[in-house]
């Protein structure tokens, strides 16, 4: 095999690895998440804000604004300039698209030295569609590729010194940062392992020479210290004002924590026996081929520093899995984002690992048999969530301007129960914040982000409906829970019920509870064409 056909292969699986990628979205109307509507909306009021219509509308009654420098930015701020051009359903479509072609590139980036660099890149696509990102964690997953180019980059400052490498590494580190602090914390921790395993061989290469030494030293622990000092100044404030400690909040069972880890338990989207069997294979396909190399390495004596320090990084984020409470002040899912990113430096570390040309062609056609499984074996419950979200937007159509919407889901799955259920995701809870974006000065309700200091909005404290409506766990809780006569005590009103997946036949407290303050206070405007969501008025 030729090299000219090596290359071209390689371009040809690369390629075929990004249209696997970007089928699930464009395949169907909406590619829907739980929280993706939430930050359409969200982009949907910087846009307000940005063209200082804030003060005379209905939306700043309801919210404040509230700009920070704090982390789960950047997602927002990317979606900002595609809401304000492109209806909102393409609008996210398009950043989707962004959001998961940017993991092949930043591996590519990652190996751009390999001679197999194409085939290598298509290694991390079994893990781009992750259980994380239908929950619509859209900043933590924009940390994954931001961290991957970082750690890249602060490897080439140390080979060449070179402030072209040394700005790159900062401008990675702060967005790394403004997409999530888990990522930003991570490639601190990469940087330094980095930056001390080349001051470490300069010891041992150098010790006849202590002033080249040092200089060696100051160069690389100054340029560590400058880069972070901001983002870690900005981490301690952050936590110092977090919400105070979940004392209920226990640790995971150990042997629990290691068949998740083992199974791939944070690559599952649905509840299907055939999609598990395929996410098992991923951990230990990765595993084996790390492994592997670092063997074949050792044999010929020939362990990279690099390839060290990734190790012992994979070590400390494996060890924070088992180790760290699911929730941390602000944050929650802290295992399951810790074991998706022990993953991905797996699959670095793999990546790295592979030598021969067989080896490569064989892991990216597994690699792309895996992807494509997975996208096959979820695309009737991606195809069904989407249809019956079309059919609600639809409907929702129906707003007028300067009202009030609220997003009733009474099922986190899909209505149709010979479709796999979703696992632990709740595709239409936020579904309204498409509508209300659609539509002229419309409030949601149901707009989460305004109850997070780490978002650049904020609830009014006397529209807050999270304290006068209903409980957090009220507002989104499956069934759930509210009271649309406490929040008309304190001025204010829900204009618009979008009621979807509704069974009255279902003998539930809540549900029954639910329905009767909805026959009394509001009523049906318009059914859905799959006769699966309704849209309610005031009265």
């Amino acid at each position: 095999m030729n090299k000219s056909f090596e290359n071209t292969f390689g371009i040809v699986l690369f390629i075929l690895g990004l249209c696997v990628l970007l089928f699930p979205i464009w395949s169907c109307a909406i590619f829907l998440t739980q929280d993706g509507a939430a930050h359409i909306y969200t982009a949907h009021l910087l846009n307000v804000m940005l063209d200082g219509e804030w003060a005379n509308s209905t939306i700043g009654e309801y919210f404040d604004p509230a700009l920070h420098v704090w982390p789960n930015l950047l997602a927002d701020v990317l979606l900002t300039p595609l809401v304000r051009f492109f209806d909102p359903v393409i609008a996210e479509k398009l950043f989707q698209s962004f959001l998961v072609l940017s993991f092949p590139f930043s591996v590519l980036f990652f190996v751009r030295e390999h001679r197999y660099r194409m085939h290598i890149a298509t290694l991390v696509l079994p893990l781009v569609y992750s259980w994380t990102l239908y929950k619509g964690f859209y900043n933590f997953y924009l940390s994954i590729p931001c961290c991957i180019v970082g750690i890249r980059c602060w490897y080439d400052y140390t080979r060449t010194y070179s402030m072209t490498w040394l700005i790159a590494a900062a401008v990675a580190t702060w967005l790394t940062y403004t997409s999530h602090l888990i990522g930003v914390g991570i490639l601190g921790v990469a940087a330094l392992l980095i930056v001390s395993l080349h001051c470490f061989n300069q010891v041992l290469s150098s010790y006849k020479y202590p002033s080249k030494l040092v200089k060696h030293c100051i160069k690389n622990f100054g340029a560590l210290a400058i880069v972070f000092f901001g983002p870690f100044l900005l981490s301690i404030a952050y936590f110092l004002g977090s919400g105070a400690h979940d004392q209920s909040a226990v640790l995971q069972p150990f042997d629990e924590l290691i068949f998740a880890w083992l199974l791939g338990e944070t690559l599952l989207m649905t509840e299907s026996a055939y999609e598990q069997s395929i996410v098992d294979m991923i951990p230990e396909w990765f595993a084996l081929l790390a492994f592997c190399g670092l063997v074949y390495s050792a044999i010929k004596s020939k362990i990279h520093s690099f390839d060290l320090g990734l190790c012992l990084l994979f070590a400390f984020v494996v060890f924070g899995f088992f180790l760290l409470e699911d929730q941390l002040g602000d944050g929650g899912f802290i295992t399951v984002r810790l074991a998706l990113y022990s993953y991905f430096i797996l699959a670095l570390l793999a990546a790295r690992s592979i030598r021969t040309r067989w080896l490569a062609i064989v892991s990216s056609i597994m690699s792309l048999i895996l992807t494509f499984a997975l996208v096959a074996t979820r695309k009737s419950t991606i195809t069904s969530i989407s249809k019956q979200a079309n059919a609600a937007l639809e409907i929702a159509s129906k707003l007028e301007p300067y009202s009030t919407l609220y997003t009733m889901s009474f099922n986190k799955n899909v209505c149709d129960k010979s479709i796999d259920k979703t696992r632990d995701v709740k595709p239409f809870l936020h579904l309204g914040g498409y509508a209300a974006a659609r539509n002229e000065d419309v409030v949601l309700i149901d707009h989460y982000h305004g109850l997070y200091r780490y978002f650049p909005i904020k609830w009014k404290t006397d529209k807050n409906p999270y304290h006068h409506l209903g409980y957090s766990g009220g507002i989104e809780g499956n069934p759930p829970e509210l009271y649309f006569k406490n929040y008309e005590a304190k001025g204010s009103q829900v204009d618009y019920v979008l009621s979807i997946c509704l069974d009255e036949t279902i003998e539930d407290v809540r549900i029954q509870a639910a329905v009767k303050q909805l026959d009394e206070q509001y009523i049906l405007i318009e059914t859905a064409s799959d006769e699966k969501s309704e849209l309610l008025k005031k009265r």
